[in-house]
């Protein structure tokens, strides 16, 4: 096993088109959902666009289409989700696949981030996410020569970052709390009095360079996180804040808490709490205002203004004060709470 860093080895790009080292082409299948046939007691994965559950949407019965290989990548080009796929699957539309012999679990592992950084360049538009578009694009590889990738030490460079993983151990609680949420004496109170609201500063995400800062937008997954970006140190934001999502792909009033420094799109509000607060109460207080998302969209966008008289129900103490400590008492006994 190599015992090689990145920047220990030479590196040449490589096009996604050049059919001697890969072959890109369009899904066998591009199956509409609701044209599916369940007849068969045989199960295949349904691959769709999504960027959830390694693009699975279902399983489905065995349909007249041809299935996609098993051992190869799907790539939904709109959507930015790639996948490495183990089994033979269908897919719905506008899903292309990527095969290549040296493939394995391992090299896709190391090349689909690199695919994914290709596709945040193609937008809808004058430059729209198309399979010719993608077979022009290169990614840099690590390679013998500029014909020859070395699969051997992207593979052994996986195996070795696997191999050093520690894969966190779930727990039940310790702690248990006297009073569960029903006993609680609930009121309601403005998201504006707890918070300073502000915007997101990182500037248009198309114009953003890779880099090591966090970028959060309006997402509906992964805490937001898009992607990571090159920004001034102006437009970083602290970490130990919530963010809300203005808009977004159906994502709109959505909180997240942020630990870490990191950077916001213009469509995501900053919320800073105006006393200090533990991260497992701030847990507690974006789930409270996620709770009212139903109540934004693109034509009641979640923006300052809005938050800033938005109500929302929290736990009170005996002073008539938010009950900051039973907060963080809940979110502490809630199982794998040590995975927080």
């Amino acid at each position: 096993m190599t015992k090689k860093n990145l920047n220990e080895v030479q590196w040449f790009p490589f096009s996604l088109g050049n059919t001697e080292i890969f072959n890109l082409y369009a899904t066998k299948s591009g199956l509409d959902k609701n044209k599916l046939s369940h007849t068969s007691p045989e199960r295949f994965p349904y691959v769709t666009r999504s960027e959830l559950n390694n693009g699975v949407n279902m399983f489905t019965s065995r349909q007249l289409a041809p299935l996609n290989p098993k051992n190869t990548i799907s790539i939904g080009l709109d959507t930015q989700s790639v996948f490495y796929q183990p089994f033979p699957y269908y897919t719905g539309q506008n899903v292309q696949v990527l095969d290549f012999p040296e493939l394995t679990l391992k090299t896709a592992l190391f090349i689909i981030p690199l695919i994914k950084m290709q596709l945040m360049n193609l937008n809808w538009g004058g430059n729209g996410a198309t399979l010719s578009r993608l077979r022009a694009k290169k990614i840099m590889l690590p390679a013998y020569d500029k014909d020859h990738p070395d699969w051997q030490f992207m593979s052994d460079y996986i195996s070795e970052k696997i191999s050093n993983y520690n894969v966190p151990v779930r727990k039940a609680a310790k702690r248990r709390i006297s009073h569960q949420l029903e006993e609680q004496c609930w009121k309601p109170i403005a998201i504006g009095s707890l918070f300073d609201i502000t915007r997101g500063k990182s500037g248009p995400k198309n114009k953003l360079s890779h880099g090591n800062v966090p970028l959060i937008s309006a997402r509906k997954i992964n805490n937001g996180l898009s992607r990571f970006v090159h920004v001034g140190e102006t437009s970083i934001e602290s970490g130990q804040v919530l963010s809300v999502n203005n808009n977004g792909d159906g994502g709109a009033g959505i909180a997240y808490y942020q630990p870490f420094p990191f950077t916001a799109t213009q469509d995501v509000s900053v919320l800073r709490p105006r006393i200090r607060l533990s991260g497992h109460t701030l847990l507690f207080l974006a789930t409270a205002i996620t709770m009212q998302s139903s109540k934004f969209g693109f034509g009641n966008k979640a923006n300052a203004s809005h938050l800033k008289k938005q109500l929302i129900m929290l736990p009170f103490d005996d002073k008539n004060v938010p009950d900051w400590q039973f907060m963080d008492s809940y979110i502490r006994s809630l199982p794998d709470s040590n995975l927080i």
